[in-house]
């Protein structure tokens, strides 16, 4: 018997006196939609498979927000730790050949702006008429700028009249500073549109803000940013900086010469 095999045997004989993790298992959610507790941070509804028709809580800290009604795995993280968790999804429940759509749905949660910490907007702590907004790394001109966080106050946006309006909060490139526009007033019950982005502005957030409003709230707010850009420009200009010795580009009518 080689050293390799008699470590593989000795490890399995102490692996039959291991102790167990007892594990429960039941479906996430209250099954009318709603999973998270709320006013509850770290907390989940969960029906355990013992009672399915009697709704429980447990503590939820794993990332995925998995939806309603998924067959989930609670049970100690640590042997010693003092409660119990969400592991994971139970998988068991689908054998050994999951469903495309059921991994899909599961296994890759959607992520939207609002999962997104870099330069997200949110209110203040208490809440006021100003907003937060993150820190993040953008790029401006040739230039990568370190944005550390700041707020930004809101006071004077608030309109004057009945109705409401969308205020954009954007980064302006010009200064590298949080500046903020209002955008048309309409009457409250009506979808507002978001204020066009100035040519010199990165945007970041919209506020809903309406008359004699007084606090800005996280439902006040939705991240508003540019995703994906486009490359623009002439095509000597992409070149350019590629071209440093013996030689140059010549552009003439869309055709590229070089000349040494």
């Amino acid at each position: 018997m080689s050293e390799h095999e008699a470590r593989r045997a000795l490890q399995q004989i102490f692996d039959q006196f291991q102790a167990k993790q007892p594990v429960r298992h039941g479906l996430l959610g209250d099954s009318n939609g709603t999973v998270l507790v709320s006013g509850k941070p770290g907390y989940a509804f969960i029906r355990y498979r013992e009672d399915l028709n009697r709704l429980s809580i447990v503590r939820y800290l794993i990332q995925e927000q998995l939806p309603d009604e998924t067959p989930v795995v609670v049970g100690r993280k640590h042997a010693d730790d003092p409660y119990e968790q969400v592991l994971g999804i139970d998988w068991a429940m689908y054998a050994y050949t999951p469903a495309a759509s059921t991994v899909t749905l599961y296994a890759t949660p959607a992520i939207d702006l609002n999962d997104l910490s870099p330069g997200k907007v949110v209110p203040t702590v208490p809440a006021s008429l100003s907003v937060d907004v993150r820190a993040f790394l953008y790029v401006n001109g040739e230039v990568a700028v370190e944005f550390g966080g700041d707020s930004t106050d809101l006071t004077t946006l608030v309109p004057g009249a009945a109705g409401h309006w969308l205020v954009l909060v954007y980064m302006d490139l010009g200064t590298d500073m949080l500046a903020s526009v209002a955008g048309d007033l309409i009457a409250v019950g009506s979808n507002a549109v978001a204020p066009a982005v100035p040519e010199n502005g990165l945007p970041l957030g919209v506020v809903d803000l309406a008359n004699g409003e007084v606090e800005i709230v996280a439902d006040d707010i939705t991240q508003y940013k540019a995703m994906y850009l486009s490359v623009g420009g002439q095509v000597e200009n992409v070149l350019s900086a590629a071209v440093t010795f013996d030689g140059e580009v010549m552009v003439h009518d869309g055709e590229i010469t070089w000349h040494i």
